[in-house]
């Protein structure tokens, strides 16, 4: 059985407009400057930028690792759960009232309960960013203002927050009125 010619055609506008969109990308020359500021911003702060890394990925452990985090997963399972979200798009920094409603979320997400970037936009997911594992992979794909950001909200209270939220939506499910 073939793939369906409606479907076919769909398949190759689609790899056209991401090709149109990449090539706009990489001729950006704006954006490659911005780019490379972050780089440069992520190399001249290596080690502060890879402590704070490692504090993320610390927080993770807690959750998904320690006695109490194991408890957690194995009563929520593989459920998704959106820690927070940033403005940024495309690996830059953007304002809040951007006209495309873009922002960068992190979540937890699979079976391993690995961290999930992702770009959304007017409220939905438009694409992966990636699946960090590893301290080092989160300062390859996140800007630098990304990890601060990302490590002082896991670091505050308000870090547990959606894993409390998750919790109560599951007690919901328990409680009478």
């Amino acid at each position: 059985m073939a793939v369906p010619s409606h479907v076919t055609d769909r398949i190759n506008r689609l790899e056209s407009a991401q090709k149109r969109v990449a090539e706009a990308r990489h001729n950006d020359l704006a954006k490659q400057a911005a780019l490379q500021a972050a780089k440069a911003e992520l190399n001249a702060r290596r080690d502060v930028m890879l402590a704070l890394a490692l504090d993320v990925f610390e927080w993770r452990d807690a959750v998904v690792k320690s006695r109490d985090g194991q408890r957690l997963w194995n009563l929520v399972g593989g459920a998704r759960v959106a820690l927070c979200a940033f403005w940024f798009w495309d690996g830059l920094p953007i304002a809040e009232d951007n006209p495309i409603g873009a922002c960068t979320q992190v979540s937890l997400d699979g079976p391993n309960h690995q961290f999930l970037i992702e770009e959304w936009r007017d409220g939905v997911p438009y694409r992966e960013v990636g699946r960090p594992t590893s301290a080092l992979q989160l300062l390859d794909m996140a800007h630098p203002k990304l990890i601060e950001a990302l490590q002082t909200f896991l670091s505050g209270p308000e870090g547990w927050q959606p894993i409390t939220d998750e919790l109560d939506r599951r007690l919901a499910r328990y409680t009478t009125r």
